[in-house]
């Protein structure tokens, strides 16, 4: 079965960028993360299929490190297990940025009218007494969440607009730079 054109124009826009600049991550030259980014797929595949076979939790993960990793202390196991989790925190900054920049190119692709649009037309066409009469018991509500990037401090929202910016123009050398920057940030505020 074919994708359709705006599943074809989201593998191109979203998913086959983010995998290219996901890439730079595995290049991060931080002591502390080498090799996390090649570890996690391993770690997954071995999450899979030790739930799969019906394995303990820390069963798997004792497999894991004593399989792919030489960490034997426990704090090593937890400090690794923390910095997968910073790495992927990361890489949902990323894919964040990719997706908001399609944004506007995956718009396109749907049948997106806005009201003001909807009124030009129906009175073009002398239909506004079926909008009227459908707008009538039409209702919306309206509910204010907040993202977790909004709980980010300002260093890093104002790394996640940078990239944001630079991922629509495709610039891959500053890509990598703002993600090595993002790579020695803290994702946590000091403070409330």
């Amino acid at each position: 079965m074919k994708n359709s054109l705006k599943e074809t124009e989201f593998e191109k826009s979203v998913k086959n960028k983010f995998n290219m600049y996901n890439s730079l991550f595995l290049n991060l030259p931080f002591q502390k993360i080498t090799n996390i980014g090649l570890l996690i797929p391993l770690l997954n595949h071995e999450c899979r299929q030790g739930l799969e076979s019906g394995k303990e939790p820390l069963e798997i993960l004792d497999s894991f490190f004593k399989v792919h990793t030489t960490l034997k202390s426990e704090k090593e196991r937890i400090d690794f297990m923390f910095r997968v989790i910073q790495y992927v925190e990361r890489q949902v900054v990323l894919y964040d940025s990719v997706e908001d920049g399609a944004f506007a190119q995956l718009l396109n692709f749907g049948n997106h009218l806005s009201l003001k649009s909807c009124i030009r037309i129906a009175d073009s066409q002398k239909k506004m007494p079926n909008l009227l009469e459908k707008l009538s018991d039409f209702s919306v509500r309206i509910v204010f969440t907040a993202h977790p990037t909004q709980f980010y401090p300002r260093s890093v929202l104002d790394i996640i607009a940078r990239l944001r910016c630079l991922v629509i123009d495709n610039k891959i050398n500053e890509i990598d730079v703002s993600l090595q920057q993002l790579g020695l940030t803290s994702l946590l505020n000091d403070k409330k």
